[in-house]
């Protein structure tokens, strides 16, 4: 998986990447606090390969599961894991649930995800001024996005991790 003709260097990179960020992909978190640039180029650009077109790494690391499992596998993620890689992936790169404007360096509602990802105190009596303007210009946004995340089969390993792994107070 990732060798010219399989599913070529677009996933290459994604697993190399996943394996240098190898917290935020055991946590499902695939292309997290990376510019929407960054996520597009490693993860969601469409590609051809022989006669067949991808959507992205991911999608063609679907159609060589076996293969991708086992190059996952071998950077030292275990089976279940590397089943929730293909989803959060998948899910990445769907227009879905918008996760590049809560992922990305440069999404438009990162801070609402940082928050809670990172274990910032989600006690919003404690926030300065700014980030209670910037949290409550997101709290819908944020809702409707981890509202999408939990309905979608491929998103719900997302939402898990954001939600099991966040701090109590942002629960």
């Amino acid at each position: 998986c990732g060798d010219p003709g399989t599913c070529g260097s677009g996933v290459a990179g994604a697993l190399d990447w996943m394996q240098q960020n190898q917290g935020r992909t055991n946590r499902s978190l695939i292309g997290y606090l990376e510019e929407k640039k960054t996520m597009s180029d490693k993860f969601c650009n469409s590609f051809t390969l022989g006669a067949n077109t991808f959507a992205s790494a991911f999608a063609c690391m679907v159609w060589q599961r076996e293969e991708c499992i086992s190059s996952i596998q071998a950077r030292g993620f275990n089976m279940s894991t590397a089943e929730q890689i293909l989803a959060a992936g998948k899910c990445l790169c769907s227009s879905a649930c918008m996760v590049e404007e809560f992922f990305a360096m440069d999404g438009r509602l990162r801070l609402a995800t940082y928050k809670v990802i990172d274990h910032q105190d989600c006690i919003t009596a404690q926030w300065d001024h700014g980030t209670f303007e910037k949290w409550s210009r997101a709290q819908d946004a944020f809702g409707s996005f981890l509202k999408c995340l939990s309905a979608d089969d491929n998103c719900k390993v997302i939402f898990e991790s954001i939600y099991t792994q966040s701090d109590a107070a942002c629960q």
